[in-house]
């Protein structure tokens, strides 16, 4: 889903697959950010069983290596770290926030999507390309202070149908939109036009604050850019253990939370500004 305010929104959700079938993939991401953002990388191997979920963190420096993350059902992340033997708890939110997207208004809009056609073999599996850009004037108000800025985005991805046997549908969980059409027309668009599983993907966001905010102190950079790049390297279909999404009995759950909940599944679903 296109969602160049993604604050709106959280942690991404698995898509929906049989239950006598699991997945399990391996891929890197990279997050190149610019003016004071941190870029991340991180390689993970990941395995896919119905709701269920599980995230091994292989390196990088987004998440510690060595941890993993688990999703049980539609309602909770858990963030495991073996060596301390602890574990966080993140709940996951049905849908967007209602209430924060009537802080954004969207003016402006253009959106272009392209089938470009075949796109390389990734991953063993052959793939299409397509192409979603958009632009628009984003306005957010944080408490009595309008910020406003022009915002670009590209977002390339390679698609696979090769899974189709087992994947039940490509959608993300969460209930519905924000009921504010400006906003739901951009989080509409992307999901009603890739196909596919997802095997590679880049997005390119840039935001172009607005001159002269009125009220407002602070000092914003005349343009910001962020790339984020995911490929998958390998996947499979797999028999799988059920106590592999289990927490052993003697971790005990931390007072700490998560630095970022934000955690890439199967939909591979990009997480946006």
């Amino acid at each position: 889903m296109t969602r160049n305010a993604r604050w709106i929104l959280s942690a991404l959700i698995f898509a929906s697959v049989h239950a006598d079938a699991a997945l399990r993939y391996e891929y890197r991401e990279n997050l190149v950010a610019e003016n004071r953002i941190k870029s991340t990388s991180m390689t993970a191997r990941a395995v896919l069983d119905g709701e269920r979920g599980r995230i091994d963190i292989l390196s990088g420096d987004r998440y510690t290596p060595g941890t993993f993350i688990l999703r049980d059902g539609g309602t909770r992340l858990f963030f495991v770290d073996p060596v301390r033997k602890q574990y966080d708890e993140v709940p996951l939110p049905k849908g967007p926030d209602p209430e924060a997207a009537q802080r954004v208004t969207i003016t402006n809009p253009k959106i272009q999507f392209q089938e470009i056609g075949d796109g390389p073999v990734i991953a063993g599996y052959p793939t299409r390309h397509y192409r979603l850009s958009s632009s628009y004037d984003m306005s957010v108000m944080l408490g009595t202070v309008a910020i406003r800025q022009k915002v670009d985005a590209v977002i390339d991805k390679w698609t696979t149908t090769a899974f189709d046997h087992i994947v039940a549908q490509y959608v993300d969980e969460r209930d519905g939109f924000t009921g504010k059409p400006d906003v739901d027309a951009l989080l509409e668009a992307e999901s009603n036009k890739f196909k596919g599983l997802t095997l590679k993907q880049r997005t390119v966001i840039t935001t172009t604050p607005a001159k002269g905010v009125k009220g407002s102190k602070l000092n914003l950079p005349a343009s910001r850019q962020r790339v984020r790049e995911m490929e998958v390297t390998m996947i499979e279909e797999v028999p799988v253990a059920a106590d592999l999404f289990s927490i052993p009995s003697d971790f005990k759950k931390s007072d700490d939370k998560p630095a970022e909940t934000p955690v890439h599944y199967l939909t591979m679903e990009p997480e946006k500004p």
